[in-house]
């Protein structure tokens, strides 16, 4: 994280140039860039700085004195609240079709930062889902002496935001936080803090609390039990810190998502794509990529999680080798397939220590993977070196992508296909799939 130092200043009148890749609006003062969250291309505005980083000035938004003509109205009352507004999401006031280009832009920007920009194809337009539509939204409490406080950040705040209502959240999700907060005012002394993970998964409702390092007392729990049963939850889980194991509090019936048909008995904290259009969009491009003309193919997953993509590649009747470095989720994986009769093995692999190596991935017609935002520096080495004719790799960081791009780009890989997904919407991230094909390959 980039050090802040705060400052004190007077307003100035400055004129917004471009967004930066966080989605504020960035000014050149002096030859100091400025970052001023709300603002946007073409405006007018005043600013008064806030915080002084390596990267420049971030300054807070004062007034618009001439507004852009890409500017709307958002849509939530959280964002509109200027006293203090919600930090889950940063781009609500940008109109759609800029909206759209903004996402292209942070690919085609980490592309050029690579040199890919002229060896690259044009990034498709973005598949944006839509409002209430994330299946899992992970949200900070905060006691107080008159309850807790429930909701995302402020932006570049330690402040959390009372969330009444969020639209970018599943319905379901969305309806859950007046009584999870009430609940959590109970448990949660003042000063004290919680990480809240809501998700919603095919057979209901998982909440999973990360703090306080105290396990909630008697009545605490038999407040969340009553609450989990009232809203119909699945599971309720604690756990003092990420590093620990969850401590289940509440357990009503197995926590189980679909993928593709298959039934996976989830572990907990398991990783889920945002959104269900989100996971069908890269799903999509990945299966038509992987697609033979000869029929089955014997394919790998590399980062597959629970199977949200090895279960699509294999109803399409491939053989598929999936490779998850978390146990917990390459046992449900096994066992969901086992159960549904597919052809498809799952191996405990940590890719970063220990990725497959050039002769491991021959034996595989194509190779998909999907890191952490980290990227697969390791498995994109290791790519590079085989033979593997065909590459879709999916991506949540499109900087960490164009690195691992470059290097299959290095040894022989011609980039077909780069489609944006925006899952995280009005936010400054993007998800992407990219498809690669073997120079010579068929």
């Amino acid at each position: 994280m980039t050090e802040a130092t705060a400052v004190a200043d007077e307003a100035r009148v400055l004129t917004i140039e471009r967004l930066g890749g966080g989605g504020d609006g960035v000014a050149e003062v002096a030859g100091e860039r400025w970052f001023i969250a709300g603002a946007l291309p073409g405006e007018r505005v005043q600013a008064r700085a806030t915080a002084r980083t390596r990267d420049g000035v971030h300054a807070e938004l004062v007034r618009i004195d001439a507004p852009a003509v890409d500017r709307i109205a958002p849509p939530c009352p959280h964002f509109r609240d200027a006293r203090a507004p919600c930090g889950g999401c940063s781009l609500q006031h940008l109109a759609s079709a800029p909206y759209a280009a903004f996402k292209r832009d942070l690919i085609t920007t980490a592309l050029r930062h690579r040199g890919l920009e002229s060896v690259a194809p044009p990034v498709a337009e973005p598949v944006i889902t839509p409002p209430h539509s994330r299946r899992r939204v992970g949200l900070s409490a905060v006691g107080t002496y008159e309850g807790a406080v429930l909701g995302f950040h402020q932006r570049r705040s330690r402040r959390v935001v009372d969330l009444q209502d969020c639209m970018i959240a599943l319905p379901a999700i969305s309806d859950a936080l007046p009584a999870l907060r009430t609940t959590l005012g109970a448990i949660l002394r003042p000063g004290e803090r919680a990480g809240v993970a809501v998700t919603a998964l095919t057979s209901g409702v998982t909440v999973e609390l990360t703090g306080p390092a105290r396990f909630p007392g008697r009545r605490s729990r038999a407040r969340l039990e009553e609450l989990a049963s009232e809203l119909d939850w699945v599971h309720v889980a604690w756990r003092a810190h990420a590093r620990q194991a969850f401590r289940e509090i509440v357990a009503r019936r197995p926590a189980t998502h679909t993928f593709a048909g298959v039934e996976v008995a989830l572990p907990y904290a398991a990783f889920l794509q945002a959104t269900a259009e989100g996971e069908a969009a890269v799903a999509d491009v990945a299966c038509a990529a992987l697609a033979t003309d000869g029929g089955a193919a014997a394919l790998a997953d590399l980062y597959a999680g629970c199977g949200s993509l090895t279960f699509r590649l294999a109803r399409d009747g491939h053989q598929v080798a999936a490779f998850e470095g978390e146990r917990d989720a390459v046992r449900a994986l096994r066992r969901a397939a086992h159960d549904a009769g597919l052809a498809v093995t799952a191996e405990r692999r940590d890719l970063e220590r220990q990725p497959l190596s050039p002769r491991e991935l021959n034996r595989f017609d194509g190779v998909v993977f999907d890191p952490p935002r980290a990227g697969a520096r390791a498995t994109a080495a290791a790519l590079a070196r085989s033979t593997v004719p065909r590459v879709v790799a999916v991506s949540c960081h499109p900087g960490t992508f164009a690195r691992d791009a470059r290097t299959l780009v290095d040894s022989g890989y011609r980039i077909e296909r780069i489609q944006p997904v925006d899952q995280f919407l009005y936010s400054s991230h993007v998800e992407l799939v990219a498809v690669f094909q073997r120079e010579g390959g068929s």
